[in-house]
């Protein structure tokens, strides 16, 4: 948290720790985060505004300042959030999602600890969703994605990476789809859909088994009839089986439950 001298404006300063700065390949990640980010501007994605380079030599990024509390950090807080705060909390990230991929930009590495949860003036909940650090941008034209990662170089988060991520396959929005889909999981029950022992058995679940269904990961709770089938068809391993953009996720989801376009900031936060 920082205070621009200039502006007097509250910011966020990310910093790129000092044992990095010699590793080009970790440099170009992190400018290419703040070139790719400052593409973005919604309200459901956190503004970032500059990179720089201090004189002693600290790679740094000013971003909007969030204060309020991580998807992760509210799931560890309560075990689960309830359906109509999930589906809340889901509509907002799929609008901020669903602009970044209209501007060909794939987030990569969606999970809990990447989504924030702040609270308007007027005591509304806000999610902003942050970090597109290893973000892909698409090209307008083409099949082929360009790379902004080391070839070869396993990025994203094991617990919510798609198939074709784990296989270092070219990406586009709907692995997106897959990540946030295990993202709600977890919301919903307090698990990761996929975990196992090692990184390798996690990266193979995601590869060939399907998440216990809700019913069966919190059989104390009661679940909405067309639920199950969403989210099973958004974490579809193959992305031509799963919905095919952002919007259309959203969609189905918002059919499921008719979650109001804004709703109060939970008290307990």
């Amino acid at each position: 948290r920082a205070r621009d001298r200039n502006s007097g404006r509250v910011l966020a300063l990310k910093l790129l720790h000092s044992h990095f700065v010699t590793d080009v390949l970790i440099v170009d990640r992190f400018k290419r985060e703040a070139e790719t980010s400052k593409l973005l501007r919604h309200p459901n994605v956190v503004d970032v505004e500059s990179w720089a380079v201090s004189e002693s030599g600290q790679v740094y990024m000013t971003e909007e300042f969030v204060e309020g509390i991580s998807l992760q950090d509210a799931i560890a807080e309560s075990g689960w959030l309830s359906v109509e705060l999930t589906f809340a909390v889901a509509a907002q990230i799929c609008s901020g999602l669903a602009a970044a991929h209209e501007m060909g930009v794939v987030h990569c590495d969606l999970k809990p600890g990447n989504i924030m949860l702040t609270r308007s003036p007027e005591g509304m909940l806000i999610v902003k969703v942050l970090d597109f650090g290893i973000a892909k941008i698409m090209p307008v034209t083409g099949d082929t994605v360009l790379r902004l990662t080391q070839s070869g170089n396993m990025q994203g988060s094991l617990l919510y990476m798609s198939p074709e991520q784990c296989l270092d396959e070219d990406l586009d929005g709907r692995s997106d789809v897959y990540s946030l889909a295990c993202v709600l999981y977890e919301s919903l029950t307090g698990k990761p859909p996929l975990c196992s022992r090692t990184a390798f058995e996690t990266m193979n679940l995601h590869l060939t088994a399907m998440p216990a269904p809700l019913s069966t990961a919190r059989t104390d709770l009661r679940w909405p009839v067309k639920l199950e089938g969403v989210l099973s068809r958004a974490y579809a391993k193959k992305p031509k089986d799963r919905y095919q953009s952002m919007a259309a996720f959203q969609s189905a989801l918002l059919k499921v439950v008719d979650v109001p376009v804004e709703i109060e900031w939970p008290e307990r936060w």
